[in-house]
């Protein structure tokens, strides 16, 4: 009997189910399509970092010693491998 009467209120409001029925649609699409973009970027820049070996961390200061090199490659046995770089700012 409940079936019966849903059936009448389906083909009696047909655009309106049609509509609520495309809105849904259209909500999972979205979100599908978003989610799967979400998981090929991350899946291209983790694969970039590996291919270029990419540092994890950046310490960033002024006055880096060689010393202050040495110890933190000393005070971690993560870490691989610690550089220094100058960076000098130019004009053109």
């Amino acid at each position: 009997m409940l079936f019966r009467k849903m059936q009448r209120d389906m083909r009696q409001n047909r655009a309106q189910f049609i509509s609520i029925f495309l809105m849904s649609f259209l909500g999972v699409f979205i979100y599908a399509g978003i989610n799967a973009e979400w998981f090929g970027l991350r899946t291209s820049v983790n694969r970039y970092y590996q291919e270029t070996n990419l540092a994890d961390v950046w310490v960033i200061g002024s006055d880096f010693t060689t010393a202050d090199r040495d110890l933190l490659r000393a005070n971690s046995a993560a870490i691989a491998d610690v550089e220094r770089r100058l960076t000098v700012n130019g004009t053109a």
